[in-house]
This record gives structure tokens, C-alpha cells and sequence, in this order.
């Protein structure tokens, strides 16, 4: 339980600081380039370290690739198409609102799509961690109308159904593989669906096609978001469901804006008053979840 932890933990870190990086290319790169890049470059990474690191082929025989294409290509690959298109049409606040929400999500997901009912004590983890999450993620003094709708909020909501869906079904369909497998097998339909709604972007105007020769520090940008974001951060995550479940693992995602913010002070923007306290009561959810979990266990066991 402690690796799938500190596992959480460091895809948290890697994921948090792919939001400055973003802001940081996104005045040179449209969104749909982006989020099909990382993906290119950890797909043959992943197949290099199957290779190095374990026996027999990269993919092994008997794989469900009909299942497999539906698992990554609805579930990995719908996530990061339609995030991707939510983000750009939605309202940053009510984004930010349905980001938080994820835990809520991948609790509804897990009871009525596979019959596993939250246990007791989730409903104030979840109250902490959404309520953590909304005061981290949102800056209510924002001009205009905060909660007014941008259109890409269905959206949002259905990229989060598709996560918490792959999440659980990655693990029953490749049970047995190891994580990096996992991440691998499903990622090659992902990588597609999400190349081409980058073609179909570029097709139609919103996105440059064939894209530029990027800089030297646009390319390490990208294979950080490669390595780390898309290569170690899923395995990261694909781990943590494994063993804890993908209900405690939604509620690291909201530790996200807290490491966004705090790489933001680290480099001299001071974060606002309601940002730390809603780190504070994130990590208070995960606490409380991770105690409510070993009091269980210890119970079981006499």
C-alpha cells in the first residue's frame, strides 16, 4: 500500500507540473498537438523498457484487441480528446468545478457500473477532497459571471466518466500484466484516436498541420511530458488503482492545482490564502480515506 502511495504521489507531481508547462507552450502549440505528443513519445519508450525490462514479447499472445480498442481507444483515448476539447469551450471556473467533482465520479462509476459500493466514511473524504479541490482550483474573484457556461462542460464530465471507466477496466482486461504493459497495450489505441482528432483539427483549421520543427526547449518540454506525464505518471496511476482502488485514487487528483501552485511560488508567485487551505483539506480526505481503509483491513484480519 505505501508503493501505491508514493506512487499517486509522484504521478501527482508529474501531472501537476505538466499545467506550467502547458502555459508555457501553448502561446507556440495548439491543444490538440499537445495532448496526441506526449503519448508519441511514450509509446516507444514503454515498448523499449517492456523490452529491456521483462521477458517474452512486448505484447503478449491471446490479448483481446477488440476489447483492448474499446478500453483504450473509448476509455484513454475518449479522456484525453474530450478533456482536451472541454477545457478549450468551458468556463475555467465551471471547469474547475467539474475537475474537482472527479472523485464523485469515479465513486458513481465504481457502484453503478460494477456494483462496488462506497464504504463507510466516503462521504466525508469526498467532502474534503471536492471541497479541497474547488478552493484550490478556483479563483471566485475572477471578473464576470464565475459560474456561467462556456459549452465544453458536458464535455468535461464525460472525459471523467471515461477515465474512471479505463481506470477499472485496464486493470480486469489485462489482469496479470504488469502496469507497464497495461499502460502500453492500451495507450497504442489512445494514441490514435487522439492523433486523429489532431488531423481532423488540422483539417479544419484549429490546429497547424503539418506541425513546425520544434525549439530545443519546446522538445524538452515534450519529453517531459512524454516521460514523465504520459509514460511514468500513468503507470503511476494504473498501480495506485490496482491496489487501492480507483475511488482513493481520484481523490489525488485533486492534489493537482496544489503542485501547479506551489511550482508557481516556488518561482515567486505567492499562492492565494484559499489555495493552501485547500491543499490542507485535500490531504485531510486522503487521510481520512487511508485510515478508514487500514482500520478495515486491521478488523478483517481479527
Amino acid at each position: 500500500m505505501l508503493l501505491a502511495n508514493l506512487g499517486l504521489l509522484l504521478a501527482m507531481l508529474f501531472w501537476g507540473g505538466l499545467i506550467p508547462s502547458l502555459n508555457f507552450v501553448l502561446a507556440r502549440w495548439d491543444p490538440y498537438f499537445l495532448s496526441a505528443v506526449r503519448y508519441w513519445i511514450a509509446l516507444p519508450l514503454l515498448a523499449a523498457a517492456i523490452r529491456l525490462g521483462e521477458a517474452g514479447p512486448v505484447v503478449p499472445p491471446g490479448v483481446n484487441w477488440r476489447r483492448i480498442v474499446l478500453v483504450g481507444g473509448l476509455g484513454f483515448g475518449g479522456f484525453g480528446a474530450l478533456y482536451t476539447i472541454g477545457v478549450a469551450y468551458a468556463n475555467p471556473v465551471t471547469a474547475a468545478i467539474l475537475s474537482a467533482a472527479g472523485p464523485v465520479i469515479a465513486t458513481l462509476v465504481a457502484w453503478l457500473g460494477y456494483g462496488s459500493r462506497p464504504p463507510p466514511g466516503t462521504g466525508l473524504t469526498l467532502l474534503l477532497a471536492i471541497g479541497g479541490g474547488m478552493l484550490a482550483m478556483i479563483d471566485w474573484h475572477t471578473a464576470g459571471n464565475p459560474l456561467r457556461l462556456g459549452g465544453g462542460e458536458p464535455l468535461l464530465l464525460l472525459s471523467a466518466v471515461c477515465w474512471s471507466w479505463y481506470s477499472i477496466e485496464a486493470q480486469r482486461t489485462l489482469s496479470g500484466l504488469s502496469q507497464v504493459r497495461i499502460t502500453f497495450i492500451t495507450m497504442i489505441p489512445a494514441v490514435a484516436v487522439l492523433t486523429g482528432v489532431y488531423i481532423l483539427a488540422g483539417l479544419a483549421g484549429r490546429a497547424e498541420l503539418p506541425p513546425p520543427l520544434p525549439s530545443p526547449l519546446d522538445f524538452t518540454m515534450f519529453l517531459y511530458m512524454g516521460v514523465a506525464v504520459a509514460g511514468l505518471g500513468v503507470i503511476f496511476w494504473n498501480h495506485g488503482v490496482q491496489r487501492l482502488g480507483v475511488v482513493i485514487a481520484s481523490i489525488y487528483l485533486n492534489l493537482i492545482p496544489v503542485v501547479a501552485v506551489s511550482i508557481t511560488a516556488a518561482r515567486g508567485t505567492l499562492p492565494r490564502i484559499e489555495q493552501v487551505i485547500g491543499g490542507a483539506l485535500v490531504l485531510a480526505g486522503l487521510a481520512h480515506a487511508q485510515f478508514r481503509s487500514f482500520t478495515r483491513r486491521r478488523a478483517a484480519r481479527h
